[in-house]
């Protein structure tokens, strides 16, 4: 954590977002946008109910908390013949996942972590190339590359070749073109100064905690970290949301 705070010039750091417990590789739930680029995206988070909020700075620095629910749509030769199961979050590689600079440059990290993937290159607007399965490839400056493994590839990849138009869209109920920052995290505790228990997923128990808030006239951000592991007992829900 340290060396994240150092390498990225920060003054502060805290615990953000949330990740999953279950395999051997996870990544943050929510969705992260830093100076206007969106750095990764989870379609899958809010789809049923609004679960995991978002603090989120507009291009006009105006701060709200909000739930966001979004759609990936990866359309290629006019038609939609995988669903993206995120953008730049790695995981198991249990599905297909959109990947660009913001996330690597290449993929040979990657591919040291999980075998016979193959990539489909896009470069502007268009499927420029389309790897053997576990070669290494370079992420185009001006375009993507979906990532499939082994199992998929025997699947679907006949549906895709090179020179067929490829068409990568995202849809969301905040305008992510208009964004400046977001990043995640689980549910609320306080909506308009009042205590809620009904808004989202809130882990349950005297846990350590962090909390974000900003204050009634939106000029000051709070955020306040109860220790739970070594010399503090840790928060309530209702008690973080009393601190706040």
């Amino acid at each position: 954590a340290q060396n994240i705070l150092i390498e990225n010039n920060a003054i502060a750091g805290v615990n953000g977002d949330f990740f999953g417990m279950k395999g051997n590789y996870s990544a943050p739930f929510g969705t992260i946008i830093n100076d206007g680029k969106l750095i990764s995206l989870n379609p899958n988070i809010n789809s049923e109910s609004a679960e995991y909020s978002s603090f989120v700075i507009d291009n006009e620095n105006n701060p709200f908390m909000t739930y966001i629910k979004s759609e990936i749509n990866f359309i290629n030769n006019g038609q939609k013949n995988i669903d993206i199961a995120s953008v730049n979050k790695i995981t198991d590689m249990k599905y297909p996942v959109y990947i660009d600079r913001n996330a690597m440059t290449n993929t040979k990290a990657l591919d040291e972590r999980f075998a016979d993937l193959v990539k489909i290159v896009i470069s502007e607007g268009v499927i420029s190339y389309i790897s053997q399965r576990g070669e290494t490839v370079e992420i185009p400056e001006n375009g993507y590359i979906i990532v499939l493994n082994s199992y998929f590839a025997d699947y679907e990849l006949h549906k895709f070749c090179v020179g067929q138009k490829a068409e990568f869209n995202i849809k969301s109920t905040v305008d992510l073109d208009k964004i400046k920052t977001m990043f995640g995290g689980v549910g609320r505790i306080l909506i308009d100064g009042q205590p809620t228990n009904n808004s989202g997923i809130v882990i349950k128990g005297r846990q350590p905690r962090t909390a974000l808030g900003l204050t009634f006239d939106k000029n000051t951000l709070i955020i306040m970290v109860v220790d739970g592991r070594t010399h503090s007992i840790g928060a309530t829900q209702e008690e973080i949301a009393q601190l706040m």
